[in-house]
């Protein structure tokens, strides 16, 4: 993978979710996430491309997902 992607998959090999809260637990991929170097964030966006994906709108759906972390990054109260 490492050859093929250029970056540290370490922000998507985690998991977040409650774990038994009244005896459920429900787990959820992190597909987004932000890492910050000086001033400036660094975003991340996973995305679910399978044989009958639309790379365009895939794409689309990865940015939509970077935007809505940079508005809370802007506007924390958001």
């Amino acid at each position: 993978m490492q050859a093929h992607e250029g970056f540290d998959r370490s922000f998507f090999a985690g998991f977040l979710g409650p774990v038994n809260i009244e005896a459920e637990t429900t787990i959820f991929v992190n597909l987004r996430t932000a890492s910050f170097v000086g001033n400036k964030a660094i975003l991340y966006a996973g995305a679910g491309v399978t044989e009958d994906s639309d790379p365009d709108k895939e794409w689309e759906e990865t940015e939509l997902k970077c935007q809505i972390i940079g508005k809370f990054i802007q506007n924390p109260s958001a």
